[in-house]
C-alpha cells in the first residue's frame, strides 16, 4: 500500500466514525433532556458512548443497538465498519455513498458524478479527493495540538513563580482562575487574595475532581476533539460533557459535606461576578460554566430511589445501544464445513475447464461468509484457478482467473451434500463496484472490493495443490509464477507472423516463447520446443515424446519461410537450457522503452 492511500484510508476510517458518532452525539442531547431530574453523574457518564464510537472503528452486535431503528439503513449498520464513505474505491469506478439514515438517503444520489471513474484511469478520483481532504484533516490536527502544546508551555512558564500552600496545592499572581495541571502528577493552582473560605470549598472541588480521575477524562475528550476538529458537534458534546463534569463534582462535594450548599454557591458566585477566565489551556483543567453550575446547586435536592434507579437503567441501556452495532442477518462469518468446502473446489475446478492438454489444475479460494435458506446455502467469497503446466523446467501457470475473482455461488443441501444451483461474479469495467454492493452483503463488500489483500494466499493454495501432484507422480521439479509475459517478438515481425499462421502446427501447444513447454496426455509426456539456432539461420518447431534424444522438427529461414523438417538433437525435458541472453532471433517488446530486447526466456 503506498503512503498516500494508507493516509486516506485512514482519514476515510475517521470521517465515517465522526458521522456515527454524530448520530450518538444527537442521541445523548435527547437522552440528557429526559433525565434531568437524575443526578449530573449519569449524565456524564453518557457521554462515554459517544466517545467511544469516536475513537474505535469496529463495535459488538446487541439485538438492541441504536442503529436497528428504522430509520437507520441496514446496509450501512450490519457491519462491523459503518461505511458512508466507501472504505474501498480501487476497483469501485462508481462509488456509493449513504447518509445512514434510509429518509435522508432517498432526498439525494448515492452517488455523485465528481467521485465515478473509470478503469482505464491511473487513479480514482475519489482517491484523490480523499487524500486532499486527509492532507487539511492532518493539518487541522497539527494545529489543535500546536495550540494545546504552546498554551501549555506558556501556563508552566508563567508558574514558575507560584508558592506551595500545601502538598500539591499552589498559590500564583500569574492566574486568575483556579485549574488542575498535569496527569499522573497533578497539582491544584489557586489564584491570590482568596478567602479562606473560597480556598476551602476550591480545594475541596479540585481533590474531587483528582479522585474521579476527571483531569484523565479531559485530556483525553481534547485528544479526541483535536482528531474530530471537523466535526462542529464534537465541540457540542466537549463543551457539554465539560459542562456534566463539573456539575456531577459537585454535586459529590455536596453530597459528601451537608451544609456548606450556600457558601459553597457563593465562592462560585464571585468567580461568575468578578468575569474570571476558565484555565488558559486546554490541557489545563479548570473551571467552567459557573453560571449554570449555580443554578444546579441552588435547585439540588436529595433524588429519589427511583429516579436513581431508573437514571442508571436508562444509563445502561443507553450505552450499551449506543455503543453497539445491530445484529447482523442471517449471513454468517467464517468456515464452511469439510463437504461444503469440497463442493466449491470442485465448482472452481470444473470452472478452470482447458481444452488443451495440461499437467494439472489447481484452485484457490477465501470464504468470507454464508447463508442459509431452507435447502439453500449460498457462499460468499474469492476464488481463483489456474490450469500448470511444464514450462523451461518449471511448473507454472498458463491459463487461470487471475489473482483473484470474488464469487456468490448458491447450492442445494441434501443428506449432507452439496450441488452447485449458480455461480455468480461482478460486472467487468464501471459496473464493477456496482455489482459488488447488489452481490455481496454490506459485511463483505470492503473485503470483495480488496483482491490485492487474498492473492498470496490463494497462490499458496494453488501451489501446495501442485506440490503435491509432483510429489505423487515422483517428479522433482521447481514451481514458479506465471512468467511476465509469453511472446516473443522476433527481430523480423513480418516473419513471425508468418510462421504464427502456418497450418503446420497448432498454437495451442507450440510454446509461443523461447524454450519448451511439457504436457501430460494420455499418461505420456509431451515436449513442445521452439528454438533458435544461429549458426544454420534456422527457426525450429518440434514435438517430442520426453526422453527422446532427437526430434523431426519443422524448420523455417529467418524470413519466416517453410524448409521443411529437419532432424534435431533434444534433451530430456528437466535438462534443458535455455537460451543465452545474447540470442538476437528472439525479442520481447519493453512497452516502457518502446524499443524491442533480446530475452532469456
Amino acid at each position: 500500500m503506498y503512503p498516500e492511500q494508507y493516509i486516506s484510508d485512514v482519514f476515510t476510517y475517521i470521517l465515517n466514525m465522526s458521522i456515527t458518532g454524530s448520530y450518538i452525539i444527537l442521541a445523548v442531547l435527547f437522552v440528557r433532556l429526559l433525565i434531568k431530574k437524575a443526578p449530573k453523574k449519569i449524565s456524564y457518564l453518557l457521554w462515554i458512548a459517544p466517545f467511544v464510537r469516536l475513537v474505535f472503528p469496529f463495535a459488538p452486535r446487541s439485538f438492541f443497538s441504536f442503529f436497528s431503528l428504522g430509520i437507520f439503513n441496514r446496509d450501512v449498520y450490519s457491519s462491523a465498519v459503518h461505511e458512508y464513505v466507501p472504505l474501498s474505491y480501487d476497483y469501485d469506478f462508481s462509488p456509493e455513498f449513504s447518509t445512514g439514515i434510509t429518509p435522508a438517503q432517498n432526498m439525494i444520489p448515492s452517488t455523485f458524478e465528481a467521485f465515478t471513474g473509470s478503469p482505464e484511469y491511473s487513479a480514482n478520483p475519489l482517491q484523490v479527493i480523499l487524500f486532499v481532504l486527509a492532507c487539511v484533516w492532518i493539518s487541522g490536527i497539527f494545529i489543535m495540538l500546536t495550540y494545546a502544546g504552546v498554551t501549555f508551555i506558556k501556563t508552566k512558564k508563567s508558574l514558575s513563580t507560584a508558592t506551595r500552600l500545601e502538598g500539591n496545592i499552589f498559590e500564583s499572581e500569574n492566574i486568575t482562575a483556579p485549574f488542575v495541571i498535569g496527569i499522573f502528577r497533578p497539582k491544584i493552582y489557586l489564584p491570590y487574595n482568596l478567602s479562606e473560605k473560597e480556598k476551602e470549598y476550591i480545594i475541596l472541588h479540585e481533590k474531587t475532581h483528582i479522585k474521579n480521575l476527571d483531569h484523565f477524562s479531559k485530556v483525553f475528550a481534547f485528544l479526541v476533539l483535536a482528531v474530530h476538529w471537523f466535526n462542529p458537534l464534537c465541540y457540542l458534546a466537549f463543551t457539554l460533557m465539560s459542562r456534566d463534569m463539573e456539575m456531577a463534582c459537585d454535586e459529590s462535594v455536596l453530597k459528601k459535606n451537608q451544609g456548606i450548599r450556600k457558601d459553597y454557591s457563593a465562592s462560585l458566585l464571585s468567580f461568575a461576578s468578578d468575569r474570571k477566565l476558565p484555565s488558559p489551556s486546554p490541557l489545563c483543567f479548570g473551571e467552567s460554566g459557573v453560571g449554570k453550575r449555580i443554578k444546579n446547586i441552588l435547585s439540588l435536592k436529595k433524588p429519589k430511589a427511583w429516579v436513581v434507579a431508573a437514571g442508571l437503567t436508562v444509563l445502561f441501556v443507553c450505552t450499551v445501544a449506543f455503543i453497539s452495532n445491530p445484529q447482523g442477518s442471517t449471513v454468517v462469518s467464517g468456515k464452511v464445513d469439510t463437504a461444503l468446502d469440497k463442493a466449491i473446489s470442485q465448482m472452481i475446478l470444473d470452472e478452470a475447464g482447458d481444452s488443451r492438454p495440461y499437467f494439472c489444475k489447481t484452485e484457490g479460494h477465501k470464504i468470507f461468509g454464508y447463508s442459509e435458506k431452507e435447502n439453500e446455502i449460498t457462499v460468499y467469497g474469492y476464488m481463483s484457478y489456474s490450469t500448470m503446466n511444464f514450462m523451461n523446467g518449471y511448473l507454472s501457470s498458463y491459463n487461470g482467473s487471475g489473482a483473484a475473482c470474488p464469487f456468490v455461488a448458491v447450492f442445494s443441501k441434501a443428506d449432507g451434500n452439496y450441488t452447485l444451483i449458480e455461480l455468480s461474479s461482478p460486472e467487468d469495467g464501471k459496473r464493477y463496484g456496482d455489482s459488488i454492493r447488489e452481490m455481496f452483503p454490506a459485511e463483505f463488500k470492503k473485503k470483495a472490493l480488496s483482491p490485492e489483500k487474498y492473492k498470496d494466499e490463494l497462490q499458496e493454495q494453488k501451489f501446495s495443490q501442485a506440490k503435491a501432484v509432483l510429489k505423487a507422480e515422483g517428479i522433482d521439479c521447481e514451481i514458479v509464477s506465471p512468467p511476465d509475459t509469453d511472446v516473443v517478438l522476433m527481430e523480423n515481425h513480418d516473419a513471425q507472423k508468418k510462421m504464427d499462421s502456418t497450418e503446420l502446427f497448432s498454437t495451442a501447444y507450440y510454446p509461443m516463447f523461447v524454450g519448451v513447454v511439457m504436457y501430460k496426455q494420455n499418461g505420456v509426456y509431451t515436449v513442445y520446443e521452439r528454438r533458435a539456432d544461429n549458426d544454420k539461420g534456422r527457426y525450429y518447431f518440434a514435438a517430442y515424446e520426453n526422453g527422446s534424444t532427437e526430434a523431426l522438427a519443422h524448420a523455417f529461414d529467418k524470413n519466416g519461410n517453410y524448409i521443411g523438417r529437419e532432424k534435431i538433437t533434444v534433451k530430456n525435458f528437466f535438462n534443458y537450457e535455455a537460451p543465452e541472453k545474447d540470442t538476437d532471433l528472439y525479442y520481447i517488446f519493453d512497452e516502457s522503452k518502446m524499443t524491442t530486447k533480446a530475452i532469456l526466456a
